[in-house]
């Protein structure tokens, strides 16, 4: 456990997730203000004493490896006396679990999280592998307690179900996200209606699909929504066709990319080269 602070982020820059080289994962963006991490037993057990020991309270609460039976004094840490607003939360598990949303909605109904920029939340590990299908009545608790984000949002294994489809319609902060990322999303034929939910004045720069069930029909949906901010695309794992390749060869919007990654899709070489040919560094393939 540590605290440690982050310098801020240019203004006019807005913050969008960023790629590891290493483990090819994007992680959230790099907010400024003190971080707090929760990564080993003791410190997830009893937080408070790092926090009083810190001295300061962080703007990111950042959870590494949470264990499934999560003990009461992570749950009790956003509650405390005096706790200032935290403006980001991250959490990843650390294994294999039957269920979290109960426990997630618990957690983040403390005050303390009242007023979140940003919600990292990556899916509980499924032991056949992959992760955990979150139902899109989690989504609903979500906006029905006020804890939606207002930058960025990350939820992994999101159903996406009608109950989804109505949170995303009725909230009117999906238009003022920087960074929306449904990672091992499972959406079949309701794709469309989904993406359908983004308003036409909506700020996104970064939109993330990766290792869901998209394929060639999601994309050409995606292809269709207004988007004129965006510069960052990552459709990994997606089993997207060169028909897909030449959906985004098609697209207006693809010149405005700063980055693209089609990674773990089955593109023939032609179709990436052309890609290639127009995006240079902007592609990752790899």
């Amino acid at each position: 456990m540590s605290v440690s602070s982050v310098p801020a982020t240019a203004a006019s820059t807005p913050a969008v997730p960023q790629f590891s080289a290493d483990d090819a994962r994007y992680r959230p963006p790099t907010g400024a203000g003190p971080v707090l991490l929760l990564n080993h037993k003791r410190a997830f057990r009893n937080p408070k004493p790092y926090l009083d020991k810190a001295g300061v309270s962080p703007e990111t609460l950042r959870c590494e490896g949470v264990p499934a039976d999560v003990p009461p004094g992570v749950l009790a840490i956003g509650r405390l006396p005096g706790m200032e607003p935290v403006r980001a939360v991250e959490w990843s598990w650390k294994g294999p679990l039957s269920g979290d949303e109960h426990l997630l909605i618990q957690f983040l109904e403390a005050p303390a999280f009242s007023g979140l920029d940003t919600l990292w939340l990556d899916g509980a590990p499924a032991h056949e592998g992959g992760v955990r299908r979150r139902s899109g009545r989690f989504l609903a608790q979500l906006a029905a307690c006020d804890r939606l984000p207002r930058k960025h949002l990350h939820i992994a294994g999101l159903a996406v179900d009608v109950a989804a489809i109505r949170t995303l319609r009725g909230w009117d902060g999906l238009r003022d996200l920087l960074s929306w990322r449904l990672s091992w999303a499972e959406g079949g034929r309701r794709w469309s209606r989904l993406l359908s939910t983004l308003p036409a004045d909506n700020q996104l720069r970064y939109l993330e699909v990766s290792w869901s069930d998209l394929g060639d029909a999601g994309l050409d949906a995606l292809l269709t929504c207004p988007l004129p901010h965006l510069t960052h695309l990552v459709v990994r794992g997606v089993g997207l066709s060169d028909a897909g390749g030449r959906a985004l060869l098609g697209w207006p919007g693809l010149d405005q990319l700063a980055w693209l990654d089609i990674a773990d899709n089955d593109l023939s070489a032609d179709v990436v080269d052309a890609l290639r040919a127009r995006l240079g560094d902007r592609l990752r393939t790899l």
